[in-house]
């Protein structure tokens, strides 16, 4: 999972608090292989876990650039193999090295990591049942999980969604992938006119003209 980017007055990314009773047995928090940066507010912290009867953990995850990391006040946070600002609870407190930390309430932002990035391979495999990450990029590349949602492939390229398969993709719906685009994917982002609803099977940069049609048939404006 991403969280980033939140405004709260406490608990901007999760806010996990009971109401003065106990919770059923299995109510419990357990965050694994996320990214939280970017979260604001007022006061207190990007996780607020204020619960005397359930149970919280932190497993594969990285929680940085935030307004602050991590309250809890009853019982802490259980930490397991990650990378927090701070080194809250025996967490790593090393600069992930995101291609982009957010700043608060920016929209320019990329959590996925650099190749110089500590987060690198020091996951605990056994942490994830997944086999893909939150980009559908498998998710162990190199033996040893990586933390955070993203996971780091070396050499990667951009796809381009060609919603109406006409080959030509639109730069609106960019994704990064560790290897081949996917089907439905380009690397082109070329076209003017991607909905097959809406006269995108007759707008590509290659095609010809058509007079009276309504549609940008070439993309040249």
């Amino acid at each position: 999972c991403v969280i980033l980017n939140n405004i709260a007055k406490n608990g901007s990314a999760i806010y996990f608090r009971n109401a003065g009773f106990p919770l059923p047995q299995d109510t419990s928090l357990f965050i694994t292989n996320c990214s939280f940066s970017g979260n604001n507010l007022s006061s207190g912290t990007a996780l607020y876990f204020s619960d005397n009867f359930a149970q919280a953990s932190v497993k594969n995850s990285i929680f940085w650039g935030n307004f602050n990391e991590i309250t809890a006040p009853f019982y802490p946070v259980t930490i397991h193999n990650s990378i927090i600002e701070g080194g809250y609870g025996g967490a790593m407190n090393v600069d992930p090295q995101f291609v982009v930390q957010p700043n608060f309430g920016s929209i320019n932002d990329n959590l996925r990591l650099m190749p110089t990035s500590p987060a690198i391979d020091i996951g605990t495999n056994t942490f994830n049942s997944t086999t893909t990450d939150i980009e559908n990029n498998a998710r162990v590349s190199n033996a040893i999980i990586d933390l955070g949602a993203y996971e780091y492939c070396g050499t990667q390229m951009l796809c381009y969604r060609d919603a109406d398969g006409d080959a030509y993709g639109s730069f609106e719906t960019e994704r990064v992938v560790c290897s081949t685009c996917p089907a439905g994917y380009v690397t082109n982002s070329l076209d003017c006119n991607d909905d097959p609803e809406n006269g995108g099977l007759m707008a590509f940069p290659t095609n010809e003209e058509i007079l009276g049609d309504g549609i940008d048939n070439t993309c040249n404006g």
